[in-house]
C-alpha cells in the first residue's frame, strides 16, 4: 500500500511537469490529444496483462465527455502556465467535493487556510492559466461523483474506455479546428516527452485502482493533493519566478486540503472498488 501512495504521488508531480515541458515546445491540443491517446494504449495494455476481456462499454460516453473538458482544460492551463502557480490551484477539487457533501465543522477552517494560502499565492492576481485549471476542478469533481455510478465495472477496463473516449472527443475537436497534425507533430518531434506523459497519465490512474482496493477515496485524494506542491516546487526546475509567499501559500493550499479530506467522509469519497483489479 506504502508503494502504491509513492507511485500516486510522483505520477502525480511527474505528470504536471512534463506538461510543463511539453508546453514549452508544443501546441496544448497536440499535447491533449498525445497524452490521453497514449495514456489509453498503456492501459489498455495494462487489461490485456491481466487476462480481462478487451470490453468496449458504451455506457462510459456521458462521463467521458465530462473527462474530455477536464483533461483539456487541466492539460492547457499546465502547458500554459507556470507551474508553480497553476498545480496548487488542482487542489481546489477537494473543496468542490466537500461543499456538494459538507461534513464536520472543522473542515470550515480548513477552506478558510485554503482561502489564506491562494491569497498568500496571488489569487489576487490570478493568471489565465490559472483560471482555466479552477474551470478544469469543476470538471473533475463532476467526473468524480459521476464514477460512482459506474463501480460495477473492472477498474482497468473502465480507465482503458474512459480514456479512449476522451482521445475520440479531442480527436474529435482536433478534425473540427483541422488541427489533426498537431499530435503527429508532438509525438514525431518529442517521443520521449510525449511516452512519458502518456505513461505518467496512465500510471496515476492505475495507481488510483491498486489504492481504491484498499482504501477509502478520500485518504487517496488527500495523498494525491501532496503533489500539488510538488510539482509546484518543479517551478524551481524550469527557473520560474518563485518567492517565499508563493511557496508558503502553495504548501497551505496543499496541507489545507489534504487535512479537509483526513477529517470528513462524504459519501461520494468513502467507496472502494467492488471489482477485482
Amino acid at each position: 500500500m506504502g508503494l502504491w501512495l509513492i507511485v500516486r504521488i510522483f505520477s502525480l508531480s511527474g505528470e504536471r511537469m512534463v506538461l510543463t515541458a511539453l508546453g514549452r515546445h508544443s501546441d496544448p491540443w497536440g499535447i491533449m490529444g498525445a497524452s490521453s491517446v497514449m495514456a489509453a494504449l498503456f492501459l489498455w495494455l495494462g487489461v490485456f496483462l491481466q487476462h480481462q476481456p478487451l470490453t468496449w462499454l458504451w455506457p462510459i460516453l456521458w462521463p467521458s465527455m465530462v473527462y474530455a473538458a477536464a483533461f483539456s482544460l487541466y492539460t492547457w492551463a499546465l502547458s500554459k502556465g507556470p507551474i508553480s502557480e497553476v498545480s496548487p490551484w488542482s487542489n481546489a477539487t477537494t473543496l468542490l467535493l466537500f461543499l456538494w457533501h459538507p461534513g464536520l465543522s472543522q473542515g470550515i477552517g480548513f477552506i478558510a487556510s485554503f482561502a489564506i494560502g491562494a491569497w498568500l499565492a496571488g489569487a489576487q492576481s490570478l493568471s489565465l492559466a490559472g483560471w482555466v485549471m479552477l474551470a478544469s476542478d469543476v470538471f473533475f469533481a463532476a467526473g468524480r461523483l459521476l464514477d460512482v455510478h459506474y463501480r460495477l465495472y473492472s477498474p482497468l477496463t473502465y480507465g482503458a474506455n474512459l480514456m479512449t473516449w476522451v482521445s475520440l472527443w479531442i480527436l474529435s475537436g482536433l478534425a473540427l479546428s483541422r488541427g489533426r497534425g498537431k499530435i503527429l507533430s508532438t509525438v514525431k518531434n518529442f517521443p520521449v516527452l510525449s511516452t512519458l506523459e502518456g505513461f505518467f497519465n496512465a500510471l496515476s490512474y492505475v495507481s488510483v485502482i491498486m489504492l481504491l482496493r484498499q482504501m477509502p477515496v478520500a485518504i487517496i485524494e488527500a495523498v494525491s493533493s501532496i503533489a500539488g506542491l510538488l510539482a509546484a516546487l518543479g517551478g524551481f526546475i524550469f527557473h520560474e519566478q518563485m518567492t517565499v509567499r508563493q511557496i508558503l501559500g502553495a504548501f497551505i493550499m496543499s496541507a489545507s486540503a489534504f487535512f479537509l479530506l483526513l477529517t470528513q467522509s462524504p459519501i461520494t469519497l468513502n467507496s472502494k472498488w467492488d471489482m477485482p483489479l
